[in-house]
């Protein structure tokens, strides 16, 4: 439930400490949303330097609309564009700027605001963090910070809401291949010269010894409760997901895993 939050765009100190029944309702609330045609995020981008690098790299992104490009908070809030998500580019972040911050958001009231930094003490992003604001360090990925944006309206491609809705309802089965099985596999002549069959086998062992690992962990350990079981989920999505390949590929060379 914590995964599948965070994937929605919830931060993750928002709905740590939440009841399973609470996740579940903000999961229901605020859901994936398929892209609407023509509708857009609207970004305000302070600094330069940062505005002309993601101007350019977002170019071919339409569903991403750069409204303006400020060189300071100040200009920002004096201007009051109608925006979605603010990023800022401050490269030292000391604690006497979390004053202009949380009053820009506050002014401002976008739906996300995102810092960019090289250097601040730990309690400054902290404090950032319990304030809502999210921090980035710098260098920062254009691609990252274009899903944190559109994270931000829940704007996803029709594709991608799709794929993850499909996995989120996928159940998780039963292993399709025990240690013996794979043990066998793992000495199979195979006609593919790169050795998929043992690669896949010996990628099965691991995940199942991990997959067994949160499995306990889960079990064992109240606090952490929630990380295992997010970690066992996890694991078994990808086993299921490697035992179909290792199927297909001992189908198409012949070869039984038996």
């Amino acid at each position: 439930l914590l995964k599948a939050a965070v994937d929605a765009g919830h931060a993750i100190g928002t709905v740590a400490a939440l009841s399973d029944e609470d996740i579940r309702a903000r999961l229901e609330g605020s859901g994936l949303r398929r892209q609407p045609a023509g509708e857009s995020c609207r970004v305000a981008i302070v600094g330069a330097a940062l505005a002309e690098r993601l101007e350019g790299e977002w170019a071919d992104r339409a569903q991403l609309r750069v409204v303006g490009r400020y060189p300071d908070l100040a200009a920002l809030v004096a201007a009051r564009p109608a925006i979605d998500v603010i990023l800022v580019e401050q490269p030292v972040l000391p604690a006497g700027a979390i004053r202009g911050l949380l009053d820009a958001a506050a002014t401002l009231a976008p739906r996300l605001m995102v810092v960019l930094y090289a250097f601040a003490g730990r309690g400054t992003l902290r404090r950032l963090d319990r304030e809502g604001i999210a921090v980035v360090r710098q260098p920062a990925d254009p691609a990252h910070l274009a899903r944190l944006c559109l994270l931000s309206l829940n704007l996803v491609p029709r594709e991608v809401a799709e794929g993850v809705e499909r996995l989120m309802l996928q159940p998780i089965g039963p292993r399709r291949y025990d240690d013996v099985q794979l043990a066998r596999i793992g000495r199979l002549n195979s006609a593919i010269r790169c050795e998929c069959p043992q690669h896949l086998a010996n990628l099965l062992v691991g995940l199942n010894a991990f997959e067994q690992y949160s499995r306990t962990c889960e079990s064992e350990s109240a606090r952490d409760a929630a990380t295992h079981a997010m970690l066992y989920s996890a694991a078994a999505q990808c086993r299921s997901l490697l035992e179909n390949a290792l199927a297909h590929v001992l189908e198409s060379e012949g070869l039984t895993g038996e």
